[in-house]
């Protein structure tokens, strides 16, 4: 078994916040300067899931998985939360540490769960609409970063009774699940977002894009 936190745990919390930091910030392999360029790259997905992961953490520490962060970068802060906020000031200077919070924010309950029972709840007939429309979201966002689920959310969007199902206001369960796709970040999963969106009714189009325009998204994204 692999003694990385984030091989044994691709999708546990805060895998890619203690990857990126070990990678670069190891004693042994010490390469600040790059991740200060790396860090202002806001079209890189990776570094944005780098980042939420690094505010979230400074909001609550005691959440990262043991010492796992410590035992993998060596640093000699006197606590995770003294390096986590070192970091930051490393990285993103100045920049407020709230951001705000929405639509595209991770779903703190349900990214515990393998995507297997993910999977299982969206398309679970007895689960309520809205656990099945926030699991299709989370199965959409984790699909950003990993391109083998991609077509298995995209055939759970385009299933007719996810379209029919409405979760909250006029937004349905395939909606949410393209939403996910969008807020994940990356053009594959943007590009499939789109696809799916154009085989929608104009009515269903345009409800897309308000849900979109109401979380700070402009719609359609346009490359």
């Amino acid at each position: 078994m692999s003694s990385f936190y984030w091989e044994r745990h691709p999708h546990g919390r805060f895998a890619t916040l203690i990857a990126v930091a070990t990678t670069y910030l190891d004693p042994e392999n010490y390469h600040l300067d790059l991740l200060k360029a790396l860090a202002k790259r806001e079209d890189d997905e990776k570094m944005r899931l780098f980042k939420r992961e690094l505010r979230e953490a400074l909001r609550d520490p005691s959440q990262l998985p043991g010492n796992e962060l410590s035992e993998s970068v060596e640093y000699s802060d006197a606590s995770d939360e003294a390096f986590l906020r070192r970091l930051w000031r490393d990285l993103y200077g100045d920049e407020p540490l709230e951001a705000p919070r929405g639509l595209f924010d991770p779903d703190l309950e349900l990214r515990e769960l393998d995507t297997t029972k993910l999977l299982a709840m969206a398309s679970r007939s007895g689960e309520s609409v809205l656990r099945r429309g926030r699991a299709l979201m989370e199965l959409g966002r984790r699909a950003s970063i990993d391109t083998a689920l991609l077509r298995e959310v995209a055939d759970m969007i385009r299933d007719p009774e996810n379209r029919r199902l409405i979760t909250i206001g006029t937004a349905s369960v395939s909606q949410l699940g393209t939403a996910g796709l969008v807020g994940g970040g990356g053009e594959p999963a943007a590009a499939l977002a789109r696809e799916l969106a154009a085989e929608w009714t104009t009515g269903e189009r345009s409800d897309f894009a308000w849900l979109m325009r109401s979380s700070g998204i402009a719609w359609p994204r346009e490359r």
